[in-house]
């Protein structure tokens, strides 16, 4: 709810674009959104519904960043169609060939007290251990990192964030809203 822009940074809203509904549009080179979030909890769900357009030859690229005390971005490694998630710095994950380059998916990040655990399109990608304690984001960053320097090429139609880690089957509803909005695939797993 909170979305604004920054820095004079001009993403562009594309109407029409997916399922007759609009996309915000990044360029790679000065797009970004950013705005206040409230999460301070042990467990998080982010979902993303994206379409990156073209991979850089340059650093990664940001779908979204996530950011406050603790940092957690998602994007792709450069150059590449691997799904990488950074926490804190470091790269937690990146799981290649995930990504299709030109194809809108559904990518939800789950994290809880112990796992980072990541879908695409209804479907098991992978999970990882995370330490235990409590996360805390104030901020989201949409198309970049908070350096600046992993700019987004491509369309973003929908971010949703809740403060909690969402059952298997929570997940699925929202993941199954979001397919049938854009009218994306057939049945999700």
């Amino acid at each position: 709810n909170n979305i604004f822009r920054t820095d004079g940074k001009d993403a562009i809203v594309v109407d029409d674009e997916l399922n007759s509904l609009p996309v915000i549009r990044m360029d790679g080179t000065s797009s970004d959104i950013s705005g206040s979030l409230d999460v301070d909890d042990t467990t998080f769900t982010a979902t993303i519904v994206t379409n990156p357009t073209s991979i850089s030859s340059g650093p990664a690229e940001t779908f979204f960043e996530l950011n406050g005390t603790d940092r957690v971005v998602i994007g792709v490694d450069d150059n590449t169609s691997n799904l990488r998630v950074f926490k804190d710095g470091e790269v937690l994950v990146s799981y290649p060939g995930v990504v299709d380059i030109g194809e809108f998916a559904i990518y939800t990040l789950t994290h809880s007290a112990t796992q980072l655990t990541i879908h695409k399109n209804g479907e098991f990608v992978g999970s990882e251990s995370v330490s235990t304690g409590t996360v805390n984001f104030d901020a989201i960053i949409l198309g970049n990192d908070q350096d600046g320097s992993d700019e987004f090429i491509g369309d973003i139609a929908e971010v949703l964030i809740f403060d909690r880690d969402l059952s298997g089957g929570e997940r699925e509803q929202v993941e199954s809203y979001l397919n049938a909005k854009y009218n994306l695939f057939g049945n999700l797993q």
